[in-house]
């Protein structure tokens, strides 16, 4: 047997090679190819050091150890909104032996390329944290970003976890969560856990549509108010909000008066007959009513909100 090109062997459990009238044996490094699976200890020994005929003994002892992937998935972003650099704090527990939940405190993780739950093994990304590596804090909490897999080391084969976010939803935040909270156990070939968040700010597409005569004749402007409600129910006027109308093609219109503000009353005004205004901005999962409140002497509201 022989090692290959890049000095490589494979040895199974067990198995030993020896190399014979190595020249400075001690000088030689021996690594073993690192998998997540694999907690890894490596000892060295030696018999008659610094005689002629001395004997180097390197053994690798592994450990096995079940891997659960952690990601971070978000939805419903516009586009051109960059939230590449958005980042989200993951917490994970795991059930003791007296079937408390304690956190996963001071412990190694890995960043790697891929979700392996059918044997593969996944390659650390070493480009992320500390040359692929990173560390729980006291609580058990580490940092994330979308398309970022961490894979974590919860214990033993079979260990209930719990994995949640802790902060990066909410209030004064751009995102949604409305599970928190995943939780399972982990089989011997790993287990995979992703936490789903949702863009928090919608844009509104108003369309002014006229019966009974062409939009391109209609040159009367038309004044629309939005409201939203307070936690009672309560009518509240959406303020400061951006509009734009679109044009034929569906971009955002440049031509002046064509755009601006929600004002004080939550009100904008436009010549918008056949066209598309989109307003910018709404916060997302609550219920908006949109009124048309000014329609010429000529004009009607056929519907009215």
């Amino acid at each position: 047997y022989a090692t290959d090109g890049s000095g490589y062997l494979t040895l199974r459990a067990d198995e030993k090679a020896v190399f014979k009238d190595l020249p400075d044996a001690g000088r030689i490094h021996v690594e073993e190819t690192e998998s997540p699976f694999w907690d890894t200890e490596t000892e060295t020994a030696w018999t008659g050091e610094g005689e002629p005929g001395a004997v180097r003994t390197v053994t690798v002892k592994n450990a096995y150890r079940p891997v659960l992937y952690a990601q971070k998935d978000l939805e419903a972003v516009p586009d051109g909104v960059n939230v590449s650099q958005d980042e989200f704090t993951f917490q994970i527990k795991v059930k003791g032996s007296d079937g408390n939940w304690q956190p996963l405190s001071n412990t190694e993780f890995w960043y790697v390329d891929s979700v392996r739950t059918d044997g593969g093994i996944p390659q650390k990304v070493e480009s992320l944290g500390d040359n692929g590596t990173g560390e729980t804090d006291e609580e058990g909490r580490f940092t994330i970003r979308e398309g970022e897999i961490i894979a974590l080391f919860p214990g033993e084969l079979g260990v209930e976890y719990e994995l949640s976010e802790a902060d990066g939803a909410g209030e004064d935040t751009d995102w949604i969560c409305r599970e928190d909270t995943v939780s399972g156990t982990v089989p011997v070939l790993g287990a995979s856990a992703s936490i789903t968040n949702i863009y928090k700010w919608k844009d509104l597409y108003l369309t002014k549509s006229l019966t009974h005569q062409d939009p391109e004749d209609c040159e009367q402007e038309f004044t629309f108010k939005i409201t939203t409600e307070d936690e009672s129910g309560e009518p509240v006027n959406v303020t400061g909000n951006r509009w734009v109308m679109l044009d034929a093609a569906g971009y955002e219109s440049t031509v002046e008066g064509e755009s601006g503000t929600l004002d004080a009353n939550g009100e904008f005004t436009c010549a918008c007959a056949g066209r598309i205004v989109k307003i910018k901005g709404l916060e997302g999962g609550k219920t908006y009513t949109v009124t048309e409140t000014e329609s010429g002497e000529l004009y009607r509201p056929a519907n009215g909100s």
